[in-house]
């Protein structure tokens, strides 16, 4: 829904709950009152990642267009909000709707710029890259070895490859989800084999740093139960650990909690690890 067809829509207040406009938003109840209440309820946060953003675009825009781009942002959190979590709603929307804002600034830079199509395409390869290496909570920065990478395998030489470093980093973001950059890329993949090259490592590391907050008992029974090429019995897992089957259960349970919020926090789900 557009900003101007929440506005013409805007209801008087309501009395529900943010968590209960939400859930009438998600079940299709009233979903463009809903939305409309939680958009004005929410107006400042909406306002306020608008004019962050317009500030640090290279060119300018309607402030209005930008709050328009926020609230289909802040629209898409809402979707994905979990009630029973007990996150906060500003808290858990607020990177849709910089996101949201980012593609925009993206998409507008790479539609006014005049840089020839080879530099672009390097560009686009670290930009896909970048926002990858993100999503992970990596590293965005990028070595000598990793740009010889990305022009072996686009068959760019290594100064197109700087080149397109040096158009991304004036560009100053890296949150465009990959899709988005195929028109750019003609038939690339969305996930090239670079991507893969570069970030192999570096996922085995984050596993290893969200494991590093479980007791050392979860942790071994996560890697034997899910990391591993066969999943070892409970049975086994018992004896080696000397305690029941049942608490074994009982830990792993804890334990793929315990991951799964620290990975919800990321943007993750436990099939990106496992």
């Amino acid at each position: 829904m557009t900003t101007a067809k929440i506005l013409r829509n805007t209801p008087a207040a309501s009395e529900l709950s943010d968590n209960e406009l939400v859930l009438d938003y998600q079940d299709d109840i009233r979903a463009g009152e809903a939305a409309a209440e939680l958009c004005t309820r929410y107006v400042h946060l909406i306002r306020s990642f608008s004019v962050r953003m317009n500030a640090k675009m290279s060119h300018t825009f309607e402030l209005d267009e930008l709050i328009q781009v926020a609230t289909e942002g802040f629209l898409k959190g809402i979707g994905r909000f979990d009630t029973s979590r007990g996150f906060a709603i500003a808290t858990f929307v607020g990177p849709y709707v910089w996101n949201a804002l980012s593609v925009f600034s993206e998409r507008s830079c790479l539609q006014t710029t005049n840089k020839s199509s080879r530099v672009r395409t390097a560009m686009i390869a670290l930009m896909k890259i970048q926002r990858e290496r993100a999503a992970y909570g990596l590293s965005i920065e990028f070595s000598a070895a990793d740009l010889e990478v990305v022009a072996e395998h686009h068959r760019l030489s290594l100064g197109t490859v700087r080149n397109g470093l040096r158009l991304l980093r004036q560009y100053e973001s890296s949150a465009a989800p990959l899709e988005d950059l195929q028109d750019e890329l003609g038939e690339e993949d969305s996930r090239g084999v670079v991507v893969d090259d570069l970030n192999a490592n570096q996922s085995a590391s984050i596993t290893d740093e969200l494991l590093a907050c479980l007791e050392d008992r979860e942790a071994l029974i996560l890697r034997k139960r899910h990391m591993g090429e066969e999943p070892v019995l409970n049975k086994h897992i018992a004896e080696e650990l000397g305690c029941s089957e049942a608490r074994v259960r009982q830990l792993e349970k804890k334990a793929l909690q315990t991951l799964q919020d620290q990975l919800s926090r990321r943007g993750l789900e436990l099939s990106d690890l496992v």
